[in-house]
């Protein structure tokens, strides 16, 4: 109960602190995807189809907020978690840009409803218990270097895990006509021990994942677009890789996911 009443409490203060923020002025926008699997940090929860929507807003004073979900559509991960959300992420943060470099620090709560966990009970008994959620602190910074925008991000999840996990990404956008984009970036991630060892059982840092996404996105109106992406991605060292096709639906070859993205801008 006291957990929940905690995370109830966050959610509140990040519900009144944007609040508080709209006489500053916000924008917001709501996006709906439709994706062939699920990959979380390198972990394939699913490789079935999943719907994904979220809400973000942010105000003029470098407040953001965002609501996202993982909604399965199939049984793949778990029969409790069939048509229902099997994780939900809220996040507050606050972003600022100071020349050229975009700069943001948050904090995500992450749950999962519909999803149990197995553990003995103490008398030998296995039992069926609500997985733990957990929450996170981190910090971002993007830049322009060449012909690439360059963001570095660092997560440390100080509930459950007590890790670090990392990640180096580079992205590019070309504008093909005055509607139509291509968009494109690669990205790797590196782990701590303690990271890998909860979500692989391999306690060592190391290079974990590794993705490459394309994409084309057209903007239908002022305030609506479509967009579709194909990500590959691929666990980068051989434990974890390992780890990753027994724990997950990782392929050790790697892995292909394909999406459809509709945005729509208030």
């Amino acid at each position: 109960m006291w957990h929940r009443t905690r995370r109830l409490a966050v959610w509140l203060a990040a519900v009144w602190s944007m609040s508080a923020s709209f006489t500053w002025g916000v924008e917001a926008n709501a996006v709906a995807s439709l994706a062939s699997g699920y990959n979380s940090r390198g972990m394939l929860l699913t490789d079935q189809p999943v719907f994904q929507p979220q809400v973000s807003v942010t105000a003029s004073n470098g407040l953001f907020f965002s609501a996202w979900g993982n909604m399965d559509l199939t049984d793949r991960m778990s029969t409790a978690s069939d048509k229902e959300f099997s994780e939900v992420d809220l996040t507050i943060a606050y972003q600022r840009t100071w020349r050229q470099v975009q700069g943001e620090i948050g904090y995500i709560e992450y749950l999962y409803p519909h999803q149990t966990t197995v553990q003995d009970d103490g008398r030998g008994t296995p039992r069926y218990y609500a997985t733990d959620g957990t929450r996170e602190v981190y910090g971002k910074a993007g830049t322009p270097l060449g012909p690439f925008q360059v963001t570095v991000a660092l997560y440390y999840d100080f509930d459950e895990v007590n890790g670090f996990y990392s990640t180096l990404t580079l992205a590019k956008e070309f504008q093909l006509t005055e509607r139509l984009k291509l968009t494109g970036n690669g990205q790797c991630a590196f782990a701590d021990a303690n990271y890998n060892k909860f979500n692989f059982s391999v306690p060592r840092g190391a290079f974990n994942d590794g993705s490459v996404c394309a994409g084309l996105e057209w903007k239908l109106a002022d305030s609506l677009s479509v967009s579709g992406c194909v990500q590959y991605m691929v666990l980068l060292d051989a434990r974890i890789r390992e780890a990753g096709s027994e724990k997950y639906f990782s392929d050790k070859a790697g892995t292909f996911i394909e999406a459809i993205n509709l945005t729509y801008n208030f």
